[in-house]
C-alpha cells in the first residue's frame, strides 16, 4: 500500500482512504461506501491495479475523496463472525455499492448483503461488470445501473460512477412516526397494494391522469389500520420516494386543522408559525412549503373527510395516506381504497406465536385466532395472557374462550 493511502476507522468500522495534502472533506465527512461483490467477478490478482477492477477502482474512488470498505483491505481482524462483520461494515456506510456479475448474481453472500442494506434504507449504486442487465438482482432491477463492463471505456464509467456516489441520494426523516411493535405481524396483501398505491406515480410516470393525492386504508377500530400505516411510514421505498419525509398527524373526532398544517409548515419545516392562526391562513402557507416538496403526511384516525382539504397537496409531490374506520369517509377522498379486514387464522396464528412463542402452525393458535374472530387487537390480548401464563398453554386458553355459562 502507497504511504498516501491508509485504512482509517470509523466507529470501528476500517474504510481505505487517501490522504490529500489539502482534502476537500476532513476524513470524517468523507462518503463511505461499501462493495458488494462476487470475487469470481474480478481478477485473482487483488492488488494489481491493471488486473483487478476492484483494486483499481478502490484506489480511484479513495482519490476522489470517497472512503471505500472492501473486505479485501477492510475486514477487521477482531472474533465477530464473518457475517456480523459485514453487518456492521453495511450500518456504517452512506452508500452500497453492488458490482454485479454472473458470479455474484450466484452468490448467496452477495443476496444477502443486498438484502440487508434494503432494509437498512442505504442508498444503492449499481455498477454491470458481466453479463448483461439481467443478472441485477429482481429487487433493484428499476435502479439505473452503470455500465461497467470492459468493453466501455473505464475512465467514462468511472466519472458516472463518482457522480453517482457524490449525488444526493436522501430517504425521508420519520417525522412523529411511531417504532413498529415488538410483535409486528406483516398484512402482505394490503401493505403491497397501499404501497403501489402512494408510489405508483413515481414508478409509472404518466401524462394523462394526475395521480391520486391519497390513500385511504380503512377497517373496522383495532383491526391494525395504524400499525400498517406504521409499517408504510417505515417502508425504505417509501423513504426513497417521500425524499422531505413521513410526517404523521393524529387527527381523531374533533382536530384543529391549523394546529396540524402548523404541525407540517411550522414544526417540521420552520415555516413562521405566526402564518398559521386559522385553517384558511394555514392552507395557504401551507400550500407555499410543500410545493417543492416530496413528503407523506400521515392522517391517522380520521372522522371527517373534509379534513383531507386543508392540506394543499395538489401538483406536488407530496402524498396522502389517510386511516379511518369508515368505508363511506374512504370513497370521499379521491384516490385509493384500501379495505384491511380481520386477520385469518394464519395470519392470527402467526401474532400469537411471535409473542407467545410456539409456532404459528399450531392449529389450537388458529383455533384462538378463529374463535376472536381474527380481530388484531383481541388476538394481542390473547397472546399476551399466554406470554405472561395467565392461561396454562394454548389449550386451556382456548376452553377459556369457548366457555359457555
Amino acid at each position: 500500500m502507497s504511504d498516501s493511502f491508509s485504512i482509517r476507522s470509523f466507529n470501528s468500522i476500517s474504510f481505505y482512504l487517501h490522504h490529500a495534502d489539502d482534502p476537500a472533506l476532513p476524513a470524517s465527512e468523507r462518503a463511505r461506501v461499501f462493495f458488494s461483490y462476487a470475487r469470481a467477478d474480478d481478477d485473482p490478482n487483488y492488488d494489481d491495479l491493471d488486473k483487478s477492477f476492484l483494486r483499481r477502482l478502490t484506489h480511484d474512488l479513495a482519490m476522489a475523496g470517497l472512503a471505500v470498505w472492501w473486505d479485501r483491505l477492510s475486514l477487521p481482524a477482531r472474533s465477530l463472525a464473518f457475517t456480523q462483520e459485514i453487518e456492521n461494515a453495511i450500518r456504517a456506510c452512506d452508500r452500497f455499492v453492488l458490482i454485479a456479475g454472473t458470479h455474484a448474481a450466484a452468490s448467496e453472500y452477495v443476496l444477502a448483503e443486498l438484502n440487508f442494506a434494503l432494509s437498512q434504507c442505504k442508498p444503492i449504486t449499481t455498477l454491470l461488470r458481466a453479463g448483461e442487465y439481467d443478472v441485477i438482482p429482481p429487487m433493484i432491477d428499476k435502479v439505473h445501473a452503470i455500465d461497467s463492463r470492459p468493453t466501455r471505456d473505464y475512465a467514462a464509467a468511472l466519472v458516472d460512477v463518482i457522480a453517482n456516489l457524490r449525488g444526493d441520494a436522501p430517504v425521508g426523516a420519520l417525522r412523529g412516526v411511531a417504532p413498529l411493535p415488538p410483535f409486528f405481524v406483516p398484512r402482505n396483501a394490503p401493505f403491497a397494494a397501499a404501497r403501489t398505491a402512494l408510489c405508483a406515480d413515481a414508478i409509472t410516470p404518466t401524462v394523462i391522469s394526475a395521480p391520486s393525492r391519497a390513500t385511504a386504508v380503512y377497517g373496522f377500530g383495532g383491526v391494525g389500520k395504524s400499525t400498517l400505516a406504521a409499517a408504510l411510514a417505515h417502508d425504505c421505498q417509501i423513504r426513497r420516494t417521500f425524499r422531505d419525509g413521513v410526517i404523521w398527524l393524529s387527527v381523531g373526532q374533533t382536530p384543529t386543522p391549523s394546529a396540524l398544517q402548523a404541525a407540517i409548515g411550522a414544526t417540521e419545516f420552520d415555516d413562521d408559525r405566526a402564518k398559521y392562526g386559522n385553517e384558511q391562513e394555514g392552507r395557504i402557507a401551507l400550500a407555499k412549503v410543500l410545493h417543492d416538496k416530496a413528503a407523506l403526511i400521515v392522517l391517522d384516525d380520521v372522522w371527517d373527510a373534509s379534513i383531507v382539504a386543508h392540506f394543499p397537496i395538489e401538483e406536488t409531490a407530496c402524498r396522502l395516506l389517510v386511516t379511518t374506520r369508515s368505508a363511506g369517509l374512504a370513497r370521499k377522498i379521491h384516490g385509493a381504497d384500501i379495505a384491511l379486514s380481520m386477520l385469518s387464522a394464519a395470519e392470527g396464528a402467526a401474532l400469537i406465536a411471535k409473542r407467545a412463542g410456539g409456532s404459528a402452525d399450531d392449529p389450537l393458535y388458529r383455533s384462538i385466532a378463529t374463535e376472536l374472530g381474527g380481530h388484531t387487537l383481541a388476538i394481542a390480548l390473547a397472546a399476551a395472557q399466554l406470554e405472561n401464563h395467565h392461561a396454562d398453554d394454548a389449550a386451556d386458553l382456548l376452553r377459556l374462550l369457548t366457555k359457555r355459562e
